[in-house]
């Protein structure tokens, strides 16, 4: 699971740093803290 994990963060990170709207940016945000407390 922490492979799996690691790779949806790397997938948000690149995400985030495309041109994305205000809306598209906080969904990334909390999808990132979920991620980030699931991977511990």
């Amino acid at each position: 699971m922490r492979d799996r994990t690691r790779r949806r963060l790397a997938q948000v990170t690149r995400l985030l740093s495309g041109r994305i709207t205000l809306d598209q940016q906080r969904e990334l945000l909390v999808i990132t803290g979920w991620l980030t407390a699931l991977h511990g």
